[in-house]
Order: structure tokens, then sequence, then C-alpha cells
């Protein structure tokens, strides 16, 4: 695999290791197969392909918003269509702050502070436990998404054939039908990842990178 922007090269095996590391995080945040994710992370970053290949080894259902769409009216709908019990977003782009849509979609994150132990809790999303960024810095209320990574132990509670895995989510925000193993092997947003696990060369031209991974 290679990533265009700093030239960045991976070999399948640190795909693996990678992916394998935020598998087990997710697990020690309390995730479980089932649960929920949003990503809002743009479709051919580094971040986002580990993202789907944890999710689909471990069970989690991803469901993926384009980071082109910047509405805080989409991205609330999603929350809540979804019913997300994690959200991934990247912390700006270009001219789009994505932690100010955080912010004022989900006004909790700006007291909530994670070094206390105390878990998050939104009124306006029961089912929200996780908002996760994938900038340099850190963000109150927010988890750096280099920082979930575990690199030891083996992941546990792995993907069964037949679970439901993705889902696609509109411009407004409302998610598409569920995908399994075999649907996201023809989907267009699961290309690379599928040419990855095929083991075909792949290269991508990512234009977006924060610092969410240690590469």
């Amino acid at each position: 695999m290679r990533y265009e922007r700093n030239n960045v090269k991976w070999s399948h095996g640190e795909v693996k290791t990678y992916s394998d590391a935020m598998v087990k995080g997710m697990q020690e945040m309390g995730l479980q197969r089932g649960d929920a994710i949003l990503s809002w992370l743009p479709a051919e970053s580094p971040e986002q392909h580990v993202l789907q290949f944890a999710c689909a080894k471990a069970g989690f259902v991803l469901n993926c918003l384009s980071h082109s769409v910047t509405s805080s009216s989409a991205f609330e709908t999603a929350i809540r269509e979804t019913k997300a019990v994690a959200v991934f977003t990247p912390s700006a782009i270009g001219d789009t702050n994505y932690l100010s849509h955080v912010r004022e979609t989900i006004p909790e994150v700006t007291n909530w502070n994670e070094t206390l132990g105390l878990p998050f809790l939104s009124t306006k999303f029961p089912e929200l436990k996780h908002c996760i960024h994938t900038g340099f810095d850190s963000e109150r209320g927010l988890t750096n998404y280099k920082h979930i990574m575990t690199f030891n132990g083996e992941p546990a509670d792995l993907a069964k054939e037949g679970d439901k895995l993705a889902r696609d989510v509109d411009d407004n925000g409302k998610p598409g039908k569920f995908m399994t193993h075999k649907d996201i092997s023809k989907a267009e947003s699961w290309s690379v990842v599928c040419k990855i696990a095929q083991k075909e060369y792949t290269e991508c031209n990512n234009r977006f990178n924060e610092g969410g991974l240690p590469y």
C-alpha cells in the first residue's frame, strides 16, 4: 500500500498491526460486536482504512458519512439515525473545522473531561459514548485517534459470517442498507480496503494527513 502524501508505504503486515491495534483499543474502550460507529473521515485517508479493517474484523457496524458533507444538521441526523456509540472525525480540512460542528452538535463534549474517569453522557444522543478525532493536538472532550491503539494482546470476539458490518450515509445524514462481508466486497466505499485484503498493490491519493496514525 502506498499513500501519495508523504510517500508513505505500508506492508500488509503493517496494515494488520495497525488494524489489530485499533480493534484492541476500541474493545478496551468498551465497544462490542454490533455497536454502531460513525466515521466522518476522508475515504482515501489511512485512518479511515485502518478503521474499516478494524470494524470488519471486530463486527462493529461502520457508518460512513462523506467528509465533503459539512453540515451540522446532516452530522446530527447521522448520529441519531445510526445510533452511533462512537464517532470518528477529522479536526479540520481546508476551511472546514469539523470540531466546531462536533461541539455545536454534541455540546456535552465542551464540558466532559476524560481524565476524571467519568463516562461521557449526551442527552441528545443517549447511545453515544466516545468522540474521536484525528488531529495532532489534544481537544477537550474528544479522544485522539492515535491514543486508542493498543499494540499488545490479541483482539477478541471477531466478526461472524453474515454480520451486518457497514452502511453508507447519504449527504442528508440518512444511512443506507446494511452490508455484510459479501456486500462490502462490491461496494465502492470499501474498494481500497478490499484490494489491500486481496494483497493487491494499491496507491491512494490521500490529500489529508492530520497525524492520526504514527507514520
